[in-house]
């Protein structure tokens, strides 16, 4: 199983964004984070896997259409799942906290390419895998728009360091004054 998933994740790194044979529903991958189009806030999720401490780690960063900050978590849970499992969890997190949030329009964007496209064309799976994207479509409809992009881990590497740090700063809440330098100093690289 380990294999398959580093062959997965090593072949969304090769996405050709000219190829036509793709079905993309929102915009092409980016090697670079992007703002998002206002009144669009953009959420970056990620996860982590920490096999020997049985745990996982799942990193969010939102932004505004001005690139700032308008908060970070870092969240640790006990298990062992699947790559795609915990992605989708991520992106179940970063549904219900920009809704606690009050964002309504929003841009999810992770580097899991499996998980974006099981989203965008979205059907009923009997799994458990399947059972959380369903949350997440049920939490969609609590949105005026909600879009669904991969980004390349070059573009994620916000959340990427967010979700890595959870094994060390579990369930942490940032905000755009609290955020540790090394973050903080990710953020700038994002915005030259």
């Amino acid at each position: 199983m380990e294999k398959l998933n580093y062959v997965e994740w090593f072949n969304a790194q090769k996405v050709d964004v000219t190829d036509g044979s793709l079905n993309w529903t929102t915009t092409l991958p980016v090697e670079q984070w992007t703002a998002p189009d206002f009144p669009f806030v953009k959420v970056n999720v990620d996860g982590a896997l920490f096999s020997a401490q049985g745990l996982y780690g799942l990193g969010l960063i939102a932004r505004s259409a001005a690139g700032l900050v308008l908060g970070a978590r870092s969240l640790s849970r006990e298990g062992s799942l699947q790559p795609r499992i915990v992605e989708v969890i991520g992106i179940k997190e970063a549904l219900s906290w920009s809704k606690a949030n009050g964002w309504s329009h929003i841009v999810v964007e992770s580097d899991c390419l499996r998980v974006i496209n099981d989203l965008q064309k979205f059907k009923n799976m009997a799994s458990p895998y399947g059972h959380i994207l369903y949350d997440c479509m049920t939490l969609v409809t609590d949105f005026d728009v909600v879009s669904f992009n991969f980004a390349k881990r070059s573009a994620n590497k916000v959340a990427h360091a967010l979700a890595r740090s959870s094994l060390f700063e579990t369930d942490r809440t940032f905000s755009r004054d609290s955020l540790p330098f090394v973050f903080a100093s990710l953020i700038l690289d994002d915005l030259v």
